[in-house]
């Protein structure tokens, strides 16, 4: 099961994802899949860097939202699709949480066959819930893969108090590169 916020709002993030910024130059190639896209804010920092994107999302909302920021996006649910693409940057930014342990680790092989060699990967989790894709679980998964090297890791801690009562939000990401 996925368990999706389906409140329009929770698709409000203004702000472009800081570990995007700063690995987007990066990538020699310019074509992206945005997994669990939003409201495709992250896709549209990428189309104005030269990027084209495919933003995909579960939620309709998202998809409209992600359209309106100028994203070609597509109501996908990812945990049992196979990408007919090939793609030069993948990101994966605070979606696989929703999704069970081993729904997580399908999307993540699936985006690893779908990535080109020299390309980056890029995941970030929320690793606050139980029986959530974990850290270990990412990295475990990424140990299997000859040619997948990590090239930056952090889990991360913070407060918010953009919505609702404050509260922490713990993380982790990494950035991928496969060979």
């Amino acid at each position: 099961t996925i368990n999706v916020d389906s409140r329009d709002n929770y698709y409000q993030i203004s702000r472009v994802n800081p570990l995007l910024i700063q690995y987007l130059e990066k990538v020699q190639d310019k074509k992206a899949l945005d997994i669990g896209c939003g409201n495709g804010i992250n896709g549209r920092h990428m189309i104005e860097m030269g990027y084209d994107v495919l933003g995909v999302d579960i939620n309709d909302s998202a998809i409209r939202l992600a359209q309106s920021n100028g994203v070609i996006a597509q109501l996908i649910d990812v945990r049992n699709f196979i990408w007919s693409d090939n793609y030069d940057l993948i990101t994966i930014l605070y979606s696989l949480q929703h999704l069970q342990v081993q729904e997580a680790i399908q999307v993540l092989n699936n985006a690893y066959i779908a990535l080109n060699s020299n390309g980056l990967i890029i995941i970030g989790i929320f690793t606050d819930r139980e029986n959530a894709i974990t850290t270990n679980d990412v990295r475990l998964l990424l140990d299997q893969q000859i040619d997948f090297r990590i090239l930056d890791e952090k889990c991360w801690e913070r407060e918010d108090k953009d919505h609702g009562a404050p509260h922490v939000h713990k993380g982790f990401y990494c950035v991928c590169w496969k060979g």
